[in-house]
């Protein structure tokens, strides 16, 4: 038999991804968060990174120090290492959604892009309709696009700036909408879930959307 020959169009559609590789244990989130911060400063692909580096670096201190504090074994200090861990995880997640947004925009450079900023990769072959997507429109609106769960399926929509503080924005039965009164040069974040037979879905992976 003939060696097998994947098709060119096949091979556009791979799509390479975006790795975390986020740690759970707190010291070596530490240690994880002080690389990124490094590598997110020297970035020659995205100068302005969202969180700023002063943002992450801020609230990796305020982790750090709750966390060196646990040590005292006072009652309550472990709550406050707790409360300030979120918020630098949704930081350092945003920083990865930038991450796959600059590499999906540069296909050329996309695995470049990637391994520049610390993570691993991995290509995956993607389908043409992809299962949450945001458009550009006109300046200051973006496009939201889900993929349609079914019939009469309810969706809520989410905003954020910053990956840890959401405010809803309209909900329904629609899989496209817009969403207007953006910021030009201001980055965002959306996500969604979806209502069907009084099933909930989880909240989706958020998405990065540089507003124009």
């Amino acid at each position: 038999m003939g060696k097998q020959v994947v098709s060119e169009e096949k091979v556009k559609q791979t799509r390479p991804l975006v790795i975390e590789d986020m740690p759970s244990k707190d010291n070596d989130l530490i240690t994880y968060g002080q690389s990124k911060i490094t590598l997110f400063g020297s970035s020659t692909y995205i100068s302005s990174p969202n969180p700023t580096v002063v943002v992450v670096t801020g609230l990796l201190q305020t982790f750090s120090t709750a966390q060196s504090n646990v040590k005292l074994r006072t009652i309550g200090l472990a709550s406050v290492r707790d409360v300030a861990k979120l918020p630098l995880e949704s930081a350092l997640h945003c920083w990865a959604a930038q991450v796959q947004w600059t590499a999906d925009q540069n296909p050329a450079q996309a695995v470049a892009i990637i391994e520049a900023h610390g993570y691993r990769t991995q290509k995956v072959y993607v389908s043409n309709k992809k299962q949450f997507e945001a458009k550009h429109d006109v300046s200051g609106a973006v496009l939201l696009i889900i993929k349609s769960h079914g019939k009469n399926t309810y969706y809520e929509r989410q905003i954020s700036t910053d990956g840890h503080t959401w405010t809803d924005i309209k909900g329904d039965m629609l899989c496209r909408y817009l969403h207007t009164g953006l910021t030009p040069g201001t980055a965002y974040y959306f996500r969604y879930r979806a209502t069907r037979g009084g099933e909930k879905t989880d909240w989706s992976q958020y998405i990065y959307f540089m507003a124009i």
